[in-house]
């Protein structure tokens, strides 16, 4: 790739050199600049915030922050929690919550127990945030859960996206939740009691476009982080 960048300057400057080298060299340096630098991408959606009517109820007031981010305002847990359960939610309740109140189709998606299935199920859910639609993700060893409401990665020079924040909607917390992608992967996203990743999807489709479909999510061993002592953030309010 740098023969090419090389050979292109050196075709450039013979041809400008005698009117227009100053222009010339100007293009060429923007050029460079947008060619071989990371440039971050973002999206966030605009999921309201509630919390759980009880402690606990955390499954109901995920798929009630999904309804209303619909239009489905009307919703209340009170109505959610007999289809996700009032307590003890699996992430197959929860998904079945997302048929029955969202306009989507719930999809419990699973991941086995290695760094890169976690991966690449962070992948599926960026897939996901980039088309507009939230998911679920089981955190705390099974025994919570929260609604991802948007990402920021960054995709490097190879091709490879490198995810740097997680934003999402805590049932338990007063406010959102922004954190580094390295403290969503190692303090918050952890297998379940199953033993597996587990998250809602609102379609299948999203574990294609994250781990094959799209080539921005196609990671070497899934997507992976930067560096833990620079990236590690606490939670901040939004």
């Amino acid at each position: 790739m740098l023969k090419n960048y090389l050979f292109f300057f050196k075709r450039y400057f013979d041809f400008f050199k005698n009117k227009h080298l100053a222009p010339g060299l100007m293009f060429l340096a923007v050029l460079l600049l947008i060619c071989c630098f990371e440039v971050p991408k973002s999206k966030y959606l605009s999921v309201p915030h509630i919390t759980w009517k009880y402690s606990g109820w955390c499954a109901p007031a995920c798929v009630q922050m999904w309804a209303w981010y619909e239009g489905s305002t009307y919703l209340t847990q009170d109505e959610i929690a007999p289809t996700t359960g009032w307590y003890g939610a699996t992430v197959y309740t929860i998904a079945n919550g997302v048929t029955q109140f969202t306009n989507r189709t719930g999809f419990a998606a699973l991941y086995d127990n290695t760094n890169d299935q976690q991966d690449a199920a962070v992948s599926t859910q960026i897939a996901s945030i980039k088309s507009g639609v939230p998911s679920i993700s089981i955190v705390y060893d099974g025994f919570h859960s929260v609604i991802v409401t948007g990402f920021q990665w960054t995709e490097l020079s190879d091709g490879t996206p490198r995810a740097d924040w997680v934003k999402f909607n805590d049932p338990a917390r007063s406010d959102s939740s922004k954190i580094s992608a390295w403290h969503w992967k190692n303090d918050y996203f952890f297998p379940s009691t199953s033993g597996q990743y587990e998250i809602v999807l609102s379609s299948p489709s999203f574990l294609v476009d994250g781990e094959e479909g799209h080539q921005e999510f196609k990671a070497r061993g899934g997507t992976y982080y930067g560096d833990p002592d620079r990236d590690r953030e606490k939670p901040t309010r939004q």
